[in-house]
């Protein structure tokens, strides 16, 4: 199996992208999540009521198929969140890297 940096793995490698995609990406990334967790919960809650009050009826009409659609969302929203957080680490490591010595924050 190929590691992150070597073949088709190689674009998960953050480390070889300029700093100025990474914070696009990272904007990207928490519009998606504003995106995709906005009204999660409430829609969830409504949809799960809507099928333990419906029963099969509401299975027929979509409410299972609006469950899995929302559970979709819920993963989008995760996995931005993810990309989110390790572009984070990255352009950190970066900044304390300028800054001569591993844990200590630049100075002006």
């Amino acid at each position: 199996m190929a590691q992150p940096g070597q073949g088709r793995w190689r674009w998960l490698d953050l480390r070889g992208y300029p700093w100025a995609v990474l914070v696009a990406v990272m904007a990207a990334a928490s519009v998606s999540i504003a995106w995709n967790s906005f009204d999660l919960i409430r829609m969830s809650m409504e949809t799960l009521r809507f099928l333990e009050n419906g029963g099969a009826m509401a299975v027929m009409d979509g409410g299972l198929l609006t469950l899995v659609a929302i559970c979709g969302q819920g993963v989008v929203a995760l996995f931005s969140y993810l990309l989110f957080k390790g572009i984070e680490v990255e352009l950190m490591q970066r900044w304390r890297a300028v800054s001569g010595r591993p844990g200590d924050l630049p100075r002006d």
